[in-house]
């Protein structure tokens, strides 16, 4: 690649950069190498070696993100089977099982003191779910977490509440290809939230 080539190739990704924003100047002329140089907003050189190459995202990290993110990975359908026969093995403990269902519901919420949760539970992942200390949540209730969804503490749940953090485009095309995106749940400290 001869200069020239390899001066239109940094001239090129600098307007584009400068309409992103991250230039300040197009090019400045350096008498020292006498070489045109693109200069970032900080004042540093912008050249063809230094030019950040942007990262790929995995599917978690656009979820994350709240991108759009594709759901067909083998991983995740493993995921989501564990957290689906944990549910289910919850489901079918005795009421007087008090220490069982604890720690399954530990292997599913992962901390919080006393958490207590009426059968019957349905999660997606479990791992996306956090509850503070003293969590109850009465009967039917379920949580789709491809997001965050996150308790404080002392929060009651009455019976047959959802907490959905994904979403679907509205593009027919997009959806039927398995994508999909998931923004985050939050709930403070000492919240109720009652029944449908």
């Amino acid at each position: 690649m001869n200069y020239l080539s390899k001066y239109v190739k940094i001239k090129e990704k600098c307007r584009f950069l400068r309409k992103k924003g991250i230039i300040r100047k197009y090019f400045k002329h350096d008498t020292k190498i006498k070489k045109d140089i693109c200069i970032t907003a900080a004042g540093a050189p912008f050249g063809q070696n230094n030019i950040r190459r942007r990262k790929t995202m995995t599917e978690r990290e656009k979820c994350d993100a709240g991108r759009l993110y594709y759901t067909g990975l083998p991983q995740r359908e493993q995921l989501h089977e564990k957290c689906a026969d944990l549910c289910h093995e919850y489901n079918l403990l005795k009421p007087s099982q008090k220490s069982d269902r604890e720690k399954l519901l530990r292997k599913i919420f992962g901390k919080g003191a006393n958490p207590y949760v009426e059968p019957t539970l349905s999660c997606g992942f479990g791992f996306n779910i956090e509850v503070g200390d003293n969590f109850f949540a009465n009967n039917n209730c379920v949580f789709v977490d491809p997001g965050k969804i996150i308790f404080g503490d002392n929060v009651c749940i009455a019976p047959c509440c959802g907490f959905y953090t994904a979403g679907h485009p509205i593009d027919a095309a997009l959806r039927a290809q398995g994508y999909e995106y998931a923004y985050p749940i939050h709930v403070g400290s000492d919240v109720w939230i009652g029944g449908h």
